[in-house]
């Protein structure tokens, strides 16, 4: 999250230090940025968890991961 010139943000950096053009979103303000930023991160929350139960079942069914 950041603010420039009064508009706040919220992106991705990417594991170069870069900013993902895609996932760059404006609010109006901070409150907006902050809900934006926690409903983004329980998401990648949520997908993580999904994959980890994934790979549970695939191994007790004796499926490679």
């Amino acid at each position: 999250m950041a603010r420039r010139d009064g508009v706040w943000s919220t992106f991705y950096i990417d594991e170069r230090a870069a900013v993902e053009e895609a996932s760059l979103h404006a609010f109006p303000d901070e409150v907006s940025a902050v809900a934006d930023f926690l409903d983004r991160l329980r998401s990648q929350h949520r997908k993580l968890e999904i994959q980890d139960e994934l790979r549970d079942r695939r191994r007790r069914a004796g499926e490679p991961s």
